[in-house]
């Protein structure tokens, strides 16, 4: 989602891609060269490295790249959960690390990216990550380390969340009769709308776009008062669900 992007905004002048099995239509991409292995490249210098991977394969995949001699002025990891500790293991104690948690949104550049650099990293370090970040949607700086859990749990897995949301709804339409075709327009365009609503009223707390919809006694009111229902409604149950992912999140730094 990253690199479709940045290729389309012309974000680099050049992208060497390491993966063991590179999709077939990366290699119609210009300005981008696949290679397999890292030992296959032949330059040892990047401007910025970016790791790209899943937690779990990190150990193996910076294994290979300390082993490989190559070097890079700047490292971005977007892997979840794996602190900066971590990566100067095999990176070594003067590399500048920035960590980022993009969310799948940056497809469309509507994505939010929480970015947290080493202090290492010089300011035009910093500058040139959100540059590059700022393709893909808005970028948001954390002062602390230790707040990516939560940013993970929120933004980095929230759209999973609103996605499920949107099932929900076209199941509970389904369940009143609706036509497959009805409740998969209603349920998808319902949250679309929504969600510009929020992006066109900046200034307004959500509460306030919340009440214009209810009326006293309303329907709404009625749908409302059991999704706000104590222990039992959304709040708490989302609460939950962030706390799960905030819980794995820590288990993966492990």
């Amino acid at each position: 989602a990253m690199l479709k992007t940045w290729h389309a905004n012309d974000a680099y002048t050049q992208c060497d891609i390491i993966k063991p099995s590179p999709a077939p239509a990366l290699s119609h991409l210009d300005k981008i060269d696949l290679y397999t292995d890292i030992a296959q490249i032949q330059k040892k210098q990047s401007d910025i490295v970016i790791f790209a991977v899943k937690p779990q394969k990190l150990d193996e995949v910076l294994t290979a790249y300390a082993a490989s001699g190559h070097k890079a002025n700047l490292y971005i990891s977007i892997a979840a959960g794996v602190s900066i500790d971590s990566f100067q293991k095999y990176l070594g104690d003067k590399a500048k690390i920035i960590r980022a948690m993009p969310n799948t949104p940056v497809a469309i550049q509507e994505g939010i990216i929480a970015l947290y650099a080493h202090s290492n990293c010089l300011k035009e370090d910093k500058q040139k990550a959100s540059a590059l970040m700022s393709y893909l949607g808005k970028t948001l700086w954390l002062d602390n380390e230790e707040d990516m859990h939560a940013i993970t749990a929120i933004s980095g897995s929230g759209p999973a969340y609103v996605f499920h949301f949107i099932e929900s709804l076209e199941k509970a339409a389904l369940a009143q009769g609706l036509s497959k075709k009805t409740a998969k327009m209603l349920a998808r365009q319902t949250v679309i709308g929504a969600s510009l609503l929020v992006k066109n009223n900046p200034d307004s707390e959500i509460a306030e776009l919340r009440n214009a919809v209810t009326s006293k006694g309303g329907t709404t009111e009625a749908g409302l008062k059991i999704l706000m229902q104590g222990k039992d409604g959304l709040t708490p149950l989302i609460n939950s669900t962030v706390k799960a992912a905030i819980q794995r999140s820590k288990g993966l730094a492990d």
